[in-house]
């Protein structure tokens, strides 16, 4: 093997690099012993006097345990030209690492094994640091939940970590394909257009990060990422490193908090509830867009306290005055009250509303907040409501006596559970004692068994048609007297035309029909005796006109009666 040729031309100055140098540097004899070591060497063995060391084999200047490797190295070289040993020492109870190249040079004066050795414990501290690091980077890789990407400036993906196993898919399925592959359609342009400003240095950290993926199952989950750009020394991009957190639950709540936000807008809107806000350090009043349409003012102008109070009735200024003092001052909120409003339209309204402080963290009061609604209407209303009410009071009330004067006793007749309800009238008329849970069969038990069929038939026939029930029937009462009934009904029907309910009234008219037939029974008795006349009756209107011709006329006068 053909040897290294030095050439020693200024040994002088070849000397003062070798003793400059922070390396190690020995000059052995083909046989190992010592012949030349620089400074930093005799500072290694921990001597000052080289003429101690020249001369002795250089593997005795080594610990007990690697001199047989120094040895072995040292014969090597000889045979090879080179060799080289990496050894593990401690010195003040402290592990160095070092790093040990011999060589055979051939010199003029001929062939020696130049030693160099050097300390390379904080490479080699700095190179399991990094294995460490990446020793753990690898476990939590492996075992976060996060998913962690690696995509390529063309937008392919050239790494997914195992966590997204999660979603049903393997690592190799999603390497190679586009980062933006299984991102929610309607998500897309906001991926994209964060891609972009991400590449073009715009931002370095996006704020809106979270997009719906969807999993192997078809369903989508919301990642939220943490992207970075990795660029090159000299500045260019050459990759994106992305870690995706799972915040599903996250947006889900958020977007439900949203849409609670924005339904308690539409209500608060819907209603005309608007809120108010006076801030105790700088005096600001902060009022809602609802607060400004009961004022009727614009929002563009905001008002101050005292412009806002001088909206309120003067009859209503010092009770209105009085709660805000009491807010400010005692902490005292106040329960809903009514007050009047006028309006710069001239048009007076009634406000609801209701305020209670808000305390600071030394328990002093900070604000006061309050709502209000306008209740004009509703006020109106009510009132016109409370008249009407009065009405139909006065109404029933002539109802009433008209029914207990007439003797008419009232039933209702539910036909979805079949209940009757009778009042106290409609039982006395039946000689029967007030009972819970009538049915219809009460009624129609009561009824005379020559009139049942009749009457029932036409209950039917009101139910199925359109007009109402009127009718008359003879009943059974309870002591056994026959009564002649009359019956007026209504029927209910829902908003589909199907009979609900039927509504009615009772009363008794069987003096009224015995009257009737002994009014029948005289007018018959009349009738033949002027019939049988022996003599000329004939009945004349006012008009003049015949209106009745006996027997003995037509014998008279010899006209028929027709």
């Amino acid at each position: 093997m053909r040897t290294a040729q030095a050439s020693f031309s200024d040994a002088h100055l070849l000397r003062s690099l070798v003793e400059c140098s922070s390396d190690c540097i020995a000059v052995l004899s083909l046989d190992g012993l010592l012949q030349e070591i620089n400074r930093a060497g005799l500072s290694a063995v921990r001597s000052s006097e080289k003429a101690q060391l020249v001369g002795r084999p250089w593997a005795d200047l080594w610990p007990d345990h690697i001199r047989s490797e120094v040895s072995a190295a040292v014969f090597e070289a000889v045979e090879t030209g080179s060799a080289r040993i990496q050894s593990r020492l401690t010195q003040d109870e402290t592990p160095r690492w070092w790093d040990v190249h011999i060589n055979r040079i051939d010199a003029d004066d001929g062939t020696h094994l130049v030693c160099v050795c050097r300390d390379v414990s904080d490479l080699h501290n700095a190179q399991a640091a990094l294995s460490g690091n990446l020793e753990r980077y690898r476990v939590v890789e492996e075992n976060t939940s996060d998913v962690i990407v690696r995509a390529g400036m063309d937008g392919a993906l050239l790494y997914v970590s195992p966590s997204c196993r999660a979603y049903g898919y393997a690592p190799e399925e999603l390497v190679g394909e586009p980062a933006g592959a299984r991102v929610h359609p309607d998500d897309l342009q906001r991926f994209f257009a964060n891609t972009a400003e991400l590449l073009a240095g715009e931002v370095e950290t996006l704020v809106d990060r979270a997009f719906r993926y969807r999993t192997k199952d078809g369903r989508y989950v919301w990642l939220e990422g943490n992207p970075r750009v990795i660029r090159d020394a000299q500045g260019r991009p050459i990759e994106i490193v992305n870690i995706f957190r799972d915040v599903t639950e996250r947006r889900t709540l958020q977007l439900e908090s949203e849409r609670q936000a924005h339904l308690a807008a539409m209500a608060r809107k819907l209603v005309g509830l608007g809120y108010w806000r006076l801030d105790v350090a700088d005096g600001r009043l902060t009022w809602s867009p609802e607060v400004y349409e009961i004022f009727g003012v614009s929002a563009e102008d905001p008002l101050a306290l005292q412009e806002a109070m001088s909206f309120v009735h003067p009859d209503d200024q010092a009770a209105s005055e009085m709660r805000l003092k009491a807010a400010l001052e005692d902490g005292a909120a106040w329960d809903t009250v009514i007050t009047r409003l006028h309006r710069p339209d001239g048009e007076v309204r009634l406000v609801e509303g209701c305020g209670m402080p808000e305390f600071g963290p030394d328990g002093r009061v900070v604000a006061v907040f309050g709502t209000i609604i306008d209740v004009t209407e509703r006020q109106r209303s009510a009132s016109a409501a409370h008249e009407a009410d009065a009405k139909l009071r006065d109404h029933a009330e002539r109802m009433a006596l008209a029914v207990r004067a007439g003797q008419v006793g009232i039933w209702e007749w539910d036909l979805v559970t079949n209940g009757l309800i009778w009042d106290k009238r409609m039982f006395s008329l039946y000689g029967l004692e007030p009972r819970e849970g009538s049915t219809f069969a009460l009624w129609s038990g009561a009824l005379h068994p020559d009139d049942r069929d009749r009457a029932t038939a036409e209950v039917e026939r009101a139910l199925v048609g359109g007009a109402g029930l009127d009718t008359e029937f003879r009943i059974i009462r309870g002591d056994g007297e026959v009564r002649h009934l009359r019956a007026l009904g209504n029927v209910v029907r829902d908003e589909t035309g199907a009979p609900r309910k039927m509504v009615g009234t009772n009363w008794d008219t069987t003096e009224v029909r015995q009257a009737l037939i002994s009014r029948e029974a005289s007018e018959a008795r009349l009738r033949k005796l002027v019939a049988n006349a022996h003599e000329a009756i004939v009945s004349i209107n006012a008009a003049g006109v015949v209106t009745g011709w006996n027997a003995h006329a037509t014998t008279l006068f010899g006209w028929e009666s027709r």
